[in-house]
């Protein structure tokens, strides 16, 4: 691979509007729906709750606070979002081990 495409894929990866674990440690409690969106890259989906687990799955930040959650995902990671009145009050990031 040539070093301009690496320095590309490490660019994206650390980079925000991006879904990665790097922009999911970026989110704090306290920051707006707007940021949230701004970080990951896109509005996210509308969810009312956190589905149940299977204990296949890694767990990193979770609180489960929240009366409205976003949810983003791809192949085998999800980013859940919690808020309250607006401004983010938990976060939830589960990979999917094979």
């Amino acid at each position: 691979m040539p070093v301009g495409m690496i320095g590309v894929s490490v660019w994206d990866y650390y980079s925000k509007g991006q879904f990665s674990h790097v922009n999911f440690e970026r989110i704090q409690i306290g920051m707006s729906r707007e940021k949230v969106v701004e970080l990951l890259g896109s509005p996210g989906e509308e969810t009312t709750s956190i589905p149940s687990r299977p204990a296949s799955f890694q767990e990193s930040g979770a609180t489960g606070k929240g009366d409205s959650f976003l949810r983003w995902n791809d192949v085998s990671r999800d980013i859940y979002v919690g808020f309250i009145d607006g401004s983010v009050s938990s976060k939830f990031y589960y990979v999917v081990e094979f």
